[in-house]
């Protein structure tokens, strides 16, 4: 059941890549802070949400918002391949370790800073202008 559940998922995220609607990015941190950013950006079709980075063992390959939770040793192979476009990284939630993000730096990636005593509307007014900034 598992492996059908993960290869449905997997065929959506396929899906979902060859109809780019919006510019891809992956989240780090799964608190409420970043599900309500989250939920808003899938709603309002601001981005598409690629992945979800977690460092807790029991988040670990768990769905969350219809989109997988990977460790953040899987951060850089996850940009190339989604082709991502923007890191939210949700402060105080996570936080990566510095040679990973050096990895990510290699990369050309945009990282964003979200803070999380930041209003929902203050953190989508931020990340639509870097988006736009593509």
């Amino acid at each position: 059941m598992y492996k059908l559940i993960k290869n449905l998922l997997l065929k959506l995220s396929a899906h979902r890549k060859s109809n780019h609607f919006a510019p891809r990015v992956i989240i780090t941190g799964i608190g409420m802070p970043s599900y309500q950013l989250a939920k808003e950006l899938q709603t309002q079709k601001i981005a598409q949400i690629t992945a979800f980075i977690d460092h807790e063992p029991w988040t670990n390959l768990t769905v969350f918002l219809g989109v997988i939770v990977h460790y953040p040793s899987n951060l850089v192979a996850l940009i190339k391949k989604h082709d991502v476009d923007v890191i939210v990284e949700m402060v105080d939630e996570i936080s990566i370790s510095e040679l990973i993000l050096e990895e990510v730096a290699k990369t050309g990636i945009r990282r964003l800073t979200v803070r999380t005593n930041q209003t929902l509307d203050e953190q989508l007014a931020m990340i639509k202008q870097s988006l736009h900034q593509l």
